[in-house]
């Protein structure tokens, strides 16, 4: 498997998502709503082919590699937008952002989007004690009832937990479906033209579900409304993500899109604020104008060039190459690799 093609495929779909442009038209709308039952879900899945680190992954590890980059482009710019405001509360509640994860305050300007690292090091640090157990049947059944069973826990509640804890349980059921199905892929009990069928299924009834305006956001706790629509959640992420792995595996991924796997979070940290001020400018000039729409569409290569070249000159840049965005824990904690 090509992790970085994957993450490549995975971190455009994210940017193409958070277009305010597509999500103004009806067929855009539409389009984004499917990519939003299974983008950046793609991420976890991630975690979910892979076991426990040999030496373990420890909480001042993820807070570095994860927290770190975080704080200072989340934390960053949502100071800057506080101070223009003058809203001296605006200030505090953008703090407390940063740890809930679903700041109203961040999510004006992000989207929503930062929901997703507090959660993520949330989950890793879970799957680090539950994977050598995630193969067993009892603990996949229990672990998909309790992420079902905490879809009915109200959202209102859900966001008052810090650090995206409310949406754990949900990750994990959908991590353990998908690993079950990776494993009986790679048992041969599932053959690639299955694996390619039942994508295709799957976005057959997810596209019906977006025609009948069910809608599946996990950053803002929703799950679908019908037993059908919280299935096709959990389980359409593993159709897609497993197809993309087989697809990855036919054909040698072009170079760039492996370059863009690899600075995936850095691109998923910078993009929004990026995509949102070219939008805007787009905007101004009128979406139903030539100028308007095509600067908007613009807007999407624009941000992830702009959001990768970021990206690229921290990495290349003395003070921070080894603190932001470090390449592994082995270069995070300073030993050679």
């Amino acid at each position: 498997m090509d992790d970085n093609a994957v993450k490549g495929i995975l971190i455009l779909t994210i940017v193409v998502g958070h277009s305010l442009f597509l999500k103004a038209t009806d067929l855009g709308g539409a389009f984004v709503a499917f990519l939003y039952f299974w983008h950046v879900q793609g991420f976890f899945l991630l975690l979910s082919r892979r076991g426990p680190t040999r030496s373990g992954v420890r909480w001042g590890d993820m807070l570095v590699r994860y927290f770190v980059p975080y704080l200072l482009v989340a934390g960053g710019i949502g100071a800057l937008r506080a101070a223009a405001s003058g809203d001296p509360g605006a200030l505090a509640e953008m703090l407390l952002g940063l740890v809930m994860g679903n700041s109203s305050y961040l999510d004006a300007y992000s989207g929503g989007v930062y929901w997703f690292v507090p959660t993520f090091v949330m989950t890793l640090l879970a799957w680090q004690g539950l994977s050598r157990h995630a193969d067993h049947p009892a603990v996949v059944l229990a672990l998909v009832a309790i992420g079902v069973l905490s879809t009915r826990v109200p959202a209102e509640i859900l966001k008052q937990l810090p650090l995206g804890l409310g949406l754990v349980p949900y990750v994990l059921a959908m991590m353990v479906i998908h690993r079950t199905y990776a494993r009986w892929i790679e048992g041969g009990r599932v053959p690639a033209a299955a694996v390619l069928a039942l994508c295709l299924a799957g976005a057959g009834v997810v596209a019906g579900l977006v025609w009948a305006g069910t809608t599946v956001n996990v950053g803002f706790f929703r799950f679908g409304r019908t037993p059908l629509a919280l299935a096709a959640g959990l389980v359409f992420p593993a159709l897609i993500f497993e197809a993309l792995v087989l697809l990855t595996r036919a054909a040698t991924a072009p170079g760039w899109l492996r370059a863009l796997g690899r600075s995936s979070f850095g691109i998923f940290l910078f993009h929004q604020p990026i995509l949102f001020a070219l939008t805007m400018a787009g905007r101004s000039l009128g979406y139903d104008t030539a100028m308007g729409a095509g600067l908007s569409l613009l807007a999407i290569p624009a941000a992830v060039i702009i959001s990768f070249l970021l990206d690229q000159g921290l990495r290349g840049f003395r003070p921070t190459k080894r603190f932001v965005f470090p390449r592994d824990r082995q270069e995070l904690l300073g030993r050679p690799t």
